[in-house]
């Protein structure tokens, strides 16, 4: 596992620009990586939904991610 950095941030948290994502928030979209930003691909749960903007109008389309044991989904933590 890495530490998390400016360029490994929770991939939930924002709404994002598909035409600014970086290849590593695509492998978080993509579910390839934990989208807590860890950097593990051993991911094991669900891990809620991830935003980037669609069209014009504040739309925006989900993507289902993953997180691996160590990282809590969003919802439900406490």
């Amino acid at each position: 596992m890495t530490e998390r950095n400016a360029t490994s941030a929770d991939i939930r948290v924002d709404v994002h620009d598909p035409s600014s994502l970086t290849t590593y928030q695509r492998d978080q979209l993509r579910a390839r990586t934990c989208a807590a930003g860890c950097g593990s691909r051993q991911l094991t749960h669900d891990g809620g939904y991830a935003y980037v903007r669609s069209g014009t109008e504040g739309a925006r389309l989900g993507y289902a991610v993953r997180v691996c044991h160590n990282c809590l989904p969003l919802e439900g933590s406490s």
